[in-house]
């Protein structure tokens, strides 16, 4: 009988240790094949005696629970976040490539770690070359550096690998999108996506987004857009490109209040207040479209663009041509080589009294980047009448 404990607690111990020994194929392998946390169950074996002795002998209680403590802490530690426990698979394992795959998933959304990302979803394809879910996120991460066709061979082994594949799909056809004259090949690669997965709201929104480049197809696009907001009516993206084809289309009203939501659903989307701004402007609603602008230049400052656009508002309202004038010559700081920040400069310094000759210099100045007819007419007039 004295022998029936010890040889119950090995038993145990194998029999909750024996079916993830690798003689059974279990999940957790597609990570690492050691898995620490398979032994604590199987711990109780050890723990159980441990604590009967502790319970007969009072002093050693106090030294196997801080002993306990320790371990457990010791361990915790690894489970505090999704990076650290990803990083200390990989020190204790550095051969797992899902592991180095889905740190790099965690790591792309962290502002200035996309370099970081991409080290580990380069070992996890050195590791498993025929990964298409690491293939799919290394492009992701090359397209978000703007290296579309790095990108674009990504995704494209990605569906080499697993033809099937919504999400790589998505992502080459949007990646196509950014590449002229591939629009119809786009196209094509989210039609097959959506018909794959049709609930994937990105997928239609992006599909929307290729349809609209095609004379005649604007009003697919718009049903692609309403699919997507259908899907996932709290899309930023999808509220902003469908009130662009609405308005393309002569629905204004409904435009304006597809980007306010935009706005209000996504505050810091500069596109989208630049958008509105716009929208407003048609509409004749002059000081929301100053706000707007406004909004997109402070989210966006070295946006030349939209510097354009505000001063151009701030034009229509009586009195605010010194503050136009502002927007006009922060856009040729950033942009000096570009013929319309000094054109419009140019223009908006004529509203200014003693201002002709600065504003006749950035006309020229316009003229010497790019030939344009108006802009020689007014270089003569102001001559003529000097």
């Amino acid at each position: 009988k004295s022998h029936r404990g010890p040889l119950a607690a090995l038993l145990f111990f194998i029999g909750t240790l024996l079916p993830v020994l690798g003689f059974f194929n279990v999940y957790p392998f597609i990570y690492s094949y050691v898995a620490d946390h398979f032994a604590y169950l199987a711990s109780l074996a050890v723990i159980i005696p441990v604590a009967v002795v502790a319970a007969k002998r009072p002093y050693v209680s106090p030294l196997v629970v801080a002993l306990l403590l320790v371990l457990s802490w010791r361990e915790a530690r690894a489970y505090r976040d999704v990076e650290t426990l990803y990083t200390e698979t990989l020190r204790r394992n550095p051969t797992s490539w899902i592991s180095h795959n889905n740190l790099g998933d965690y790591l792309i959304d962290k502002p200035g770690r996309l370099d970081e990302a991409i080290g580990h979803f380069q070992a996890a394809l050195h590791l498993k070359p025929d990964s298409a879910n690491a293939h799919n996120n290394l492009g992701s991460a090359y397209s978000r550096l703007g290296r579309v066709p790095d990108a674009i061979g990504e995704f494209q082994k990605a569906l080499t690998i697993r033809p099937d594949f919504p999400l790589a799909l998505n992502n080459l056809g949007s990646a196509l999108l950014k590449v002229p004259g591939r629009s119809a090949e786009a196209v094509q690669d989210l039609q097959k996506a959506v018909s794959l997965q049709p609930d994937f709201a990105d997928a239609h929104n992006n599909l929307g987004a290729a349809l609209a480049r095609f004379p005649g197809r604007m009003p697919d696009a718009i049903a692609q857009y309403q699919l997507a907001l259908e899907l996932e009516p709290d899309s930023a993206e999808a509220h902003n490109n469908l009130a662009g084809a609405l308005a393309g289309a002569g629905r204004p009203q409904e435009a304006i209040d597809h980007l306010r939501t935009a706005v209000r659903l996504k505050p810091e989307s500069a596109d989208a207040h630049d958008n509105l701004g716009i929208a407003m402007r048609q509409a004749g609603q002059k000081e929301e479209a100053i706000s707007q602008f406004g909004a997109a230049v402070q989210y966006r400052p070295s946006s030349v663009q939209f510097r354009l656009n505000l001063g151009n508002a701030l034009l229509d309202v009586p009195g605010r041509v010194p503050e136009a004038v502002a927007q006009f010559r922060a856009a040729v700081q950033i942009q000096p080589d570009a013929f319309n920040p000094h054109f419009l400069l140019g223009l908006a310094l004529l509203r200014i009294p003693g201002h002709t000759d600065e504003a006749l210099a950035e006309i020229q100045t316009a003229l010497k980047i790019r030939p344009d007819p108006d802009a020689q007419r007014i270089i003569d007039q102001i001559r003529r009448i000097k």
